[in-house]
This record gives structure tokens, sequence and C-alpha cells, in this order.
């Protein structure tokens, strides 16, 4: 799986069509933040069939409450742990199902995974990313990241678990 140097652009692009649509926020291409942020919230949804990745969109905690409170139409004090969830994992299905139109060839798209700060995420995500888009909106971080996963043998046996 390989990308064009244009993705990175249209990658920006789509970023900014899905803040503007879902949130009616504004947001920017920023350079990579200094340092993480203490506190991070990061969603991903797996592309699978011709092209085998992972499309993750990662902000800081103030970030996400921000935009569930955009979406939810809510103050950023309203917001609980759920908003955030359903509003980052809303935003990172509809990036991911517009990048997933990026890559070659016929692909599907898994539900979106919010991950919990101190769970683990199952997929190796240890190689450099394909590409990533460093972001802005409102003042806070936002990073859009595609990875490439090794493809999965279509003869795959499952193990038996059962006799």
């Amino acid at each position: 799986m390989t990308l064009d140097p244009k993705d990175l652009a249209e990658i920006e692009e789509i970023a900014r069509d899905v803040w503007s649509s879902l949130l009616g926020l504004e947001i920017t291409v920023a350079q990579a933040p200094d340092a993480c942020p203490e506190e991070v919230a990061t969603a991903v949804v797996t592309v699978s069939g011709d092209a085998h990745g992972v499309v993750g969109v990662q902000t800081s905690g103030a970030g996400a409450r921000a935009m569930a409170a955009a979406m939810f139409m809510m103050g950023a004090d309203e917001v609980g742990e759920a908003e955030v969830a359903d509003a980052l994992g809303e935003l990172t299905n509809v990036v991911g199902g517009n990048v997933k139109g990026l890559l070659p060839g016929s692909n599907r798209l898994s539900l979106p995974t919010v991950l919990d700060g101190g769970v683990e995420d199952p997929r190796d995500l240890t190689r450099p990313p394909l590409a990533e888009v460093f972001l802005s909106c409102d003042g806070e971080p936002v990073l859009i990241a595609l990875y490439a996963l090794a493809a999965v043998p279509s003869a795959a046996t499952p193990e038996r678990i059962l006799s």
C-alpha cells in the first residue's frame, strides 16, 4: 500500500470538510507539537480488503471534549466520557471512510475503536506511519495517521479451539 504525496493534501482536505460539516469547527494544518499532551484521546478504524491498514485520529483530552461539545451542542463542562467516545469514534469513522477511498482496490472499514488511555491497542502500530497529517482545531493538536498492516493470507485457516 503506497500513497502519493498529493494524498496528504487530500487527507488535509478531508479533515477540513469533516470538521466543518460535523462540528462546525475550522481545522488547520499545523506543525507537529513539541510535546505530547498529558491527556490523549485516540480512535482507530481498520481498513481491510485489497489494502490493509489502520486510520487513526488522535487529539488532546481538551480537544476531544471540545469536539464532543460541538457535535452534541453542549458545553465542554457538560460533556462526559460517553459523548467524547461517540464523537471521536464518529469523526474517525468518517475520516477513515474517506481515506479508504484514496487506497487502491476494494476495501472495507471496521467500526471505530476508541482507545482507553490505559488499554493497549491490539493492532501492531510500531512501524512508522505511511502518512501522518498534523492539524490544529481551536489550538488543540489533531493527528490523522495511516498505518500499513501486514496482509492477512486469504487461505489462512483459523486455529481450531473446540474439538
